[in-house]
């Protein structure tokens, strides 16, 4: 499926020049490419399950969740042509909803506060996107008209319940812009939060409101910037724009490497970990994970016949799409433990423990206490918990976990003994007879009064 993926267009309106020559050939090749069917596949061992195939004549450009269980998706045709469609699927099957034969297929369908938004690609003459809400009756509401306002190229919900895209005025530089939509659902109140420059490409909120946002295309080359900001920086923009806007300048946090010139799809788990639809011209598209303590990015999943989509996480399972369907992954195994600083007994049993989510296949763990000569000793079963008696000897001790799956082996974070000397009992007892001797002591005053 061919999506535009930049503001720049790459049809100026004479084709005069060497470089607009080589822009018009390079689309040429893409648009003569048939698309070749293939499901992607796991490169970690994970199952890839498909959700919803692609109605026959039709490409999937984009989706998002709906009430009810469903999913609303957009498609085109998948040999570059004019169309259309927006589609709701129950579970069961798929309906159309609307259909424009006059127009490309967008780049994003949104759910945002009860409403469906999504955008289209344009046309032979406009090459900007026109963004709309769909009505109850299935018919829609064109909310930005790209030749007089801004094109936008994305559409996510942000912390604030405010819709967030990146998009750009005409053919200029990429921008992250800010939307609340009055109570019928139209943009009235628009802010631009940051100018990216390259093509416009996918933002991801963190659980935290800090924000990642990827360029859709790198006119430089691999490797691709992934731009990041704390939820502070977020803030500071929202409360002063034209102030303390937010700038690409400094904020690199990672990078797509080679041979990715850019993203369609980008989001972030319950845990802070980013993942991002990378694709390239005749590359396979992969998902890759970047976690906040390690932003080296690893590779998930992969399309060997093309380009991945747009990402969303639903109950658990990473969600995307290609030109051939919707597709879920669990997300990769994560270890969680309460960690930290662990109160201890000298001669009292103790129970480490660790908890997991996502993954797949057969789980297995084991601890490891770490020496004093920082030498990691296995111990302990194949169980995600660890019983044993410290003595007065392991204060200060470290215990972890490495628990492995069918794809990854996540390392838990450490246990630290801080380990006490058990009472003596013979000094509780004198610690009770201390407390209850005043006690007595007034009860006699009492009994001989009464005697007397």
């Amino acid at each position: 499926m061919f999506t535009y993926h930049t503001h720049r267009s790459p049809f100026p309106k004479t084709f005069n020049s060497p470089a607009s020559l080589s822009a018009l050939l390079a689309l040429v090749t893409c648009l003569l490419t048939l698309p070749a069917l293939s499901a992607p596949v796991s490169l970690r061992a994970y199952p890839v399950i498909t959700r919803i195939t692609a109605p026959s004549g039709h490409a999937i450009s984009s989706f998002d969740f709906a009430p009810a269980n469903s999913v609303v998706f957009m498609t085109g045709d998948p040999f570059y042509g004019l169309g259309l469609t927006l589609w709701r699927h129950d579970g069961s099957s798929a309906v159309s909803l609307f259909t424009d034969p006059g127009v490309f297929a967008g780049s994003r369908v949104v759910f945002h506060n009860g409403r469906i938004y999504f955008n289209d690609g344009g046309d032979y003459s406009r090459w900007t996107y026109d963004y709309f809400l769909l009505n109850p009756d299935n018919t829609v509401t064109q909310v930005l008209d790209s030749t007089v306002s801004i094109s936008l190229w994305g559409g996510e919900t942000g912390p604030d319940n405010a819709l967030y895209a990146s998009g750009a005025e005409g053919f200029g530089p990429s921008r992250i812009y800010r939307i609340i939509p009055d109570p019928s659902g139209l943009f009235s109140d628009i802010t631009m939060l940051e100018e990216i420059g390259d093509a416009s490409g996918p933002l991801a909120f963190t659980p935290a409101g800090g924000l990642y946002c990827v360029p859709g295309y790198y006119y430089a080359g691999p490797p691709v910037p992934v731009y990041g900001y704390t939820a502070q920086e977020v803030a500071a923009a929202l409360a002063d724009p034209t102030g303390a806007p937010l700038t690409p300048s400094g904020h690199v946090w990672a990078e797509l490497p080679a041979p990715y010139t850019g993203a369609s799809g980008a989001v972030t788990d319950s845990y802070g970990r980013l993942y991002v639809s990378a694709n390239a011209w005749g590359e396979p598209g992969r998902i890759l994970m970047y976690t906040p303590q390690d932003p080296m990015p690893v590779a998930v999943a992969e399309n060997p016949g093309g380009r991945i989509e747009t990402l969303r996480i639903d109950n658990g399972k990473l969600v995307f799409n290609t030109a051939d369907g919707i597709y879920e992954t669990p997300i990769p195994l994560i270890v969680t433990t309460t960690g930290g600083t662990v109160e201890a007994t000298a001669g009292d049993p103790l129970t480490l423990s660790v908890q997991t989510d996502g993954g797949a296949g057969t789980f297995h763990y084991q601890w490891f206490r770490v020496t004093g000569e920082k030498t990691s000793v296995p111990v302990g079963d194949n169980l995600p918990y660890y019983t044993f008696t410290p003595g007065p000897g392991d204060d200060g001790t470290r215990y972890y976990c490495e628990v492995s799956d069918a794809g990854f082996t996540v390392v838990s974070p450490e246990f630290v003994l801080r380990v006490s000397l058990p009472t003596p009992v013979g000094k509780n007892a004198f610690l009770v007879l201390l407390i209850l001797l005043p006690t007595a002591a007034i009860w006699f005053r009492k009994i001989r009064l009464v005697r007397h």
